[in-house]
């Protein structure tokens, strides 16, 4: 039973999980192509010469001299983190609300399905979008 509420709650968003996914594959990908074109390194660690930027950045922690410490900074950018708040918000929202208009009831209905194998099945597919994001998140940096 928690394959079948797994498996629906991924035919439900995964237009939602897949869009996330390219919104942040480009963004992290986006990021390292215009770091070099824009003034390189120089430019981030001009920006980071202002203490509070740098000390909401983390910039003690990280190696700027290298395009893997400015890239890494796209992990942290707000949009990439509003993005990536989406997904959990959304499986929490559709696992606890549940939609009768797509079928969910009659699944419901159909068998007896206790709570827990709700909540495993919306646990499950967040792991699932959380490792999809991850890979689009590493992939756009690579």
């Amino acid at each position: 039973m928690k394959r079948a509420l797994t498996r629906r709650l991924l035919q439900r968003l995964w237009p939602l999980l897949a869009l996330s996914c390219v919104a942040v594959f480009a963004i992290a990908h986006l990021f390292v192509i215009l770091i070099e074109p824009l003034g390189g390194i120089g430019l981030i660690q001009s920006v980071l010469r202002n203490a509070a930027i740098a000390q909401i950045l983390g910039a003690s922690e990280i190696d700027m001299s290298t395009l893997a410490g400015v890239a890494s900074i796209a992990y942290i950018h707000f949009l990439v983190l509003m993005i990536l708040a989406i997904w959990p918000i959304a499986i929490a929202s559709t696992a606890l609300a549940g939609d009768i208009e797509l079928g969910e009831a009659d699944l419901i209905l159909s068998r007896a399905v206790p709570r827990h194998a709700s909540l495993i099945a919306a646990w499950m597919t967040l792991l699932i979008g959380a490792g999809a994001l991850g890979a689009s998140l590493w992939l756009g940096t690579a």
